[in-house]
C-alpha cells in the first residue's frame, strides 16, 4: 500500500500532464513543464516516473482504470440484455475526460490506450459466457469490445460526433442484434 503523500504526488502529476494536454494539445509537454504546473521538485517526478513517456502512460494506465471500474459488473448476459445502461455509464465516465483522451487517442503511441481498454472489456465479460464453446465466447466477446471500443474512438476523436443518445442507441442496436444472431446460429 502506498503512503498518501506518494499517491498525491503522482496525483498531482497526472493532473498536471493532463491540464497541459489541455493547453497544449498535441505539442510536447516537458518535465519542467509538468513540474512548474504540479508545483513539485524534480526528485519528486523521478521517484515517479522514468520520463515524461512514463508519466504519459500512467494517465493512459489511470484512465483505462477509470473505465474499468465502469464495467466492472456489466456481463455478457447484461451487455445482450440491457446493453444502455454499461455504455451510458462509461460515456458518463469518458465525457468529462474528452478532451484529453482526444489528444491522447491522436498521439503516436495511441495503440496501447486501445489495447488496454480492449482487453479490460473481453476480461470483464469473461467472467460469464452464454456459448458452450469457449473459443467461439471469447471471438464473440473480442468482436464486442473492439467494435465497442473502435466506436468509442470514433466517437472521441471525431470533430462532429453523433449525439450522445443516438451514439448510444446504435451500439445498443449493434451489440444486441449481433449476440442474438450470433446466439440463434
Amino acid at each position: 500500500m502506498e503512503r498518501r503523500d506518494v499517491i498525491r504526488s503522482k496525483e498531482r502529476l497526472r493532473e498536471a500532464y493532463l491540464d497541459l494536454l489541455f493547453e497544449h494539445g498535441d505539442t510536447k509537454i516537458t518535465v519542467n513543464e509538468v513540474l512548474e504546473k504540479a508545483d513539485l521538485s524534480r526528485g519528486t517526478f523521478y521517484a515517479h516516473y522514468r520520463d515524461i513517456s512514463d508519466l504519459h502512460n500512467a494517465v493512459e494506465d489511470m484512465l483505462v482504470e477509470k473505465w474499468r471500474k465502469t464495467f466492472k459488473y456489466p456481463t455478457q448476459i447484461q451487455l445482450t440484455q440491457n446493453p444502455r445502461e454499461p455504455l451510458d455509464s462509461l460515456l458518463s465516465k469518458i465525457e468529462p475526460h474528452k478532451k484529453a483522451m482526444k489528444i491522447l487517442l491522436k498521439k503516436e503511441n495511441q495503440s496501447n490506450l486501445i489495447r488496454q481498454a480492449k482487453e479490460a472489456m473481453v476480461t470483464l465479460m469473461k467472467e460469464e459466457c452464454t456459448l458452450q464453446n469457449k473459443d467461439e465466447c471469447e471471438l464473440l466477446q473480442t468482436a464486442i469490445a473492439g467494435a465497442v471500443i473502435d466506436s468509442f474512438v470514433l466517437w472521441v476523436i471525431s470533430d462532429n460526433p453523433l449525439p450522445r443518445e443516438v451514439f448510444i442507441d446504435k451500439l445498443c442496436d449493434f451489440i444486441s442484434s449481433g449476440i442474438t444472431s450470433w446466439n440463434a446460429k
